[in-house]
């Protein structure tokens, strides 16, 4: 598991990113403050960093706090994220009603939509990977032992049950590859 302000640190930065503010991470007390103000504003991110902070106590081997950050996630902003589900430091979730379970791993500078499941199918324990750079739209369901290649496009209330190669995008029930427009289309 990671540190826990350098995962925040990193959450924050991406938070920043997708919406289109300058983070500044040089000096301890300036990113300290942006955090705060972070916090304040997204309650999505609140309960992310409730998560980091019981995800952290729970590598530590520290009783009964993962279950108290978990409760307090969910007060905060309907988040769910189980135990066995790993989040690399700079992901994005930008509000809540978020639940990811199972064996389920999102890579850096992700953007989780509002809405989202990530997780399991009946009978089985793993559940999705999610690769570097992703977008998962509002509503969308990941779910089994899919993989989500880096920087895949998940759009808005789709249901995705089998792989998504990396950069493509898949829209629909059960979702589907779609291809993306060439660079000089439309002109």
């Amino acid at each position: 598991m990671p540190k826990f302000f350098e995962a925040v640190v990193a959450d924050a930065n991406m938070s920043y990113f997708h919406s289109g503010q300058l983070f500044d991470s040089s000096k301890r007390v300036r990113a300290a403050l942006a955090i705060l103000r972070l916090m304040w504003d997204s309650d999505g991110f609140l309960a992310q960093v409730v998560y980091r902070f019981g995800s952290r106590m729970w590598s530590l081997g520290v009783p009964l706090l993962p279950r108290i950050a978990r409760a307090v996630s969910m007060l905060i902003a309907q988040m769910s994220i189980g135990d066995t589900v790993i989040v690399r430091p700079g992901v994005s979730i930008s509000h809540g009603y978020v639940c990811i379970g199972g064996l389920t791993e999102i890579k850096a500078g992700t953007l989780v939509a509002p809405f989202v499941s990530i997780g399991l199918v009946a009978g089985d324990f793993r559940g999705p990977t999610i690769g570097h750079l992703c977008t998962i739209g509002t509503g969308a369901r990941i779910l089994g032992p899919v993989e989500v290649g880096d920087r895949a496009q998940i759009g808005a209330n789709a249901v995705v049950l089998e792989d998504v190669p990396a950069g493509g995008i898949a829209v629909g029930v059960p979702a589907r590859l779609v291809e993306a427009p060439s660079p000089g289309d439309g002109e």
